[in-house]
């Protein structure tokens, strides 16, 4: 039960959750309500002590549905577009895709019976149909345009691990749909059929928190081939073409940044083994491991204790370990939001990309304690996420035209889908072996999902541009860093994060 005791955090709120309140608040015509007296407050009376009605409340926001246009085309987001130009060269070829790629084990599995749930989503879901015209729009094909399991024998698993991992290095071509290819590899291994499941998926028109959609119905219609999903009265076409951000919000929004553009750190400037403008096409490896549910469960809970999220604390882990291979100082990231104005009872039903992105400076300090330096984080991160109607793409484009430059701005992404999953990776005929996202324009995407109680840390990354085996030392010390958090006091300073190097030549130095 909520009552005016409670806390945000203890609540298990994080930072879209707290959003939304401060959206709904605000509509009741409370337009000094922030996010960051949400998070300064101890309960929900200190909270409210603090708002001043000033404005009458607002109608709730509300957009058409037009389901006779559902096979007509409409326009791209700020962020599609974005895909779209940065992934092809000069000549206008894809060369580097926006995909996405989940790989599941399963002992055994019946790939007619996936393959009948698997073609009932894509019916569901328009945009499981949709393709990129060359005149730069987007449109629905109708459900005879579907994918189907691309089953593939092997001979053995080393032959599987192959065809596996040219699997998630798939680039679509946006002009033919579907936008997804899903495969069933198998082989016989000591009497005992292995087979392999890897779903992947173009980002340009599903966004991380719509794949779980995907894949959470899925698991849903293979376990009982008659369940009844609800229905969705909204399309994304209806999304794009219908919802429209606030005037005032957009100005604040630019005023803000642009008073910031001077003042922002730069990316990371993590040594690099290649000029990034000869890297060409590029190859995205992935390193990834769980924290187990022992040490995830206590972050979380000293998280709440010290009011703030565990995205924020993952989040300072992260800048930290950048800071520490950059030679020190702060350092800007790209924050991928998952933000679905609430313009629809269905809004949360629907599959689309929905991503935008947020510029946010971490400052980390040598000197100052783990809470001092997440909370830092987090209030960067209220006061950004309060301007967040104009998104990086805009900043990034005011950053390279003041820099004079038209080079990658922020190629350094943090993408925590912490509270998002509807599908545990771990299912009940499906478990997580791995995957692959790749990104025009990333150089390295931190992904944080939460999986079986613990936390999954993925880091992707484009293995040419890095010395050997720094993205590896980088993401070990980080890995560590966030383990820490369980146990260390959150008063002491964070652990050392120095590169390899440089401590062997500090115990030499010591010694």
């Amino acid at each position: 039960p909520v009552g005016r005791e409670s806390n945000f955090f203890e609540l298990g709120g994080d930072s879209l959750m707290a959003s939304r309140v401060i959206g709904r608040v605000r509509a009741l015509g409370y337009e000094t309500a922030r996010l960051q007296l949400l998070f300064d407050a101890d309960n929900l009376e200190e909270f409210c002590g603090a708002l001043k009605k000033s404005a009458p409340a607002k109608q709730g926001a509300s957009i058409d549905t037009n389901p006779s246009e559902e096979y007509e085309s409409f326009p791209l987001t700020e962020i599609q577009h974005a895909y779209l130009v940065s992934r092809r060269d000069s000549s206008g070829q894809a060369t580097v895709g926006t995909t996405y790629c989940q790989i599941f084990a399963t002992d055994w599995v019946d790939i007619d019976r996936l393959d009948a749930a698997w073609i009932k989503v894509q019916k569901r879901h328009g945009m499981m149909r949709a393709s990129i015209k060359e005149n730069g729009t987007q449109v629905i094909a109708p459900p005879s345009v579907l994918g189907r399991f691309e089953r593939i024998e092997c001979t053995n698993s080393s032959e599987a691990k192959q065809i596996l991992n040219t699997i998630k290095h798939t680039v679509f071509s946006l002009s033919k749909p579907p936008l997804h290819r899903v495969f069933a590899v198998s082989w016989l291994e000591e009497s005992e059929r292995r087979v392999r499941l890897a779903f992947c998926f173009d980002y340009t028109v599903l966004d991380a928190l719509s794949i779980t959609i995907v894949l959470s119905e899925l698991a849903e219609l293979y376990k009982d081939p008659e369940a009844n999903l609800p229905d969705i009265g909204l399309t994304f076409r209806d999304f794009v073409i219908g919802y429209q951000k606030d005037n005032r919000d957009v100005e604040t929004a630019k005023s803000y940044w642009r008073s910031r553009l001077s003042e922002l750190p730069p990316a990371p400037q993590l040594p690099l083994a290649a000029d990034p403008s000869m890297v060409g096409e590029g190859r995205f490896e992935r390193l990834w491991r769980t924290i187990p549910e022992s040490e995830w469960s206590k972050i979380k809970e000293k998280a709440r204790l010290h009011g703030v999220t565990p995205s924020a604390a993952l989040l300072a882990c992260y800048a930290r370990t950048l800071s520490s291979w950059s030679g020190g100082g702060g350092v800007t990231l790209n924050l991928t939001i998952f933000d679905r104005p609430e313009v629809h009872p269905d809004i949360d039903k629907v599959v689309g990309d929905f991503t935008t992105l947020l510029p946010v400076a971490c400052l980390p300090s040598a000197g100052a304690s783990i809470e001092n330096q997440v909370r830092d984080v987090q209030k960067e991160l209220a006061s950004d996420l309060e301007h967040r109607a104009v998104s990086a793409v805009w900043v990034q484009r005011e950053l390279a035209r003041l820099a004079g430059t038209s080079g990658v701005v922020l190629p350094v992404v943090f993408t925590s889908a912490l509270g998002l999953s509807r599908f545990d990776l771990d299912g009940d005929f499906m478990e997580y072996l791995g995957g692959l996202s790749q990104t025009p324009q990333v150089w390295l995407d931190h992904q944080a999902m939460e999986r079986g109680g613990g936390v999954m840390l993925s880091w992707d990354y484009v293995s040419e541009l890095f010395p050997s085996g720094m993205i590896a030392d980088m993401f070990d010390a980080y890995c560590s860093t966030v383990s820490s958090l369980a146990a260390f006091d959150w008063s002491e300073p964070f652990p050392d994060l120095l590169p390899p190097s440089q401590r062997a030549a500090r115990r030499e130095a010591n010694s």
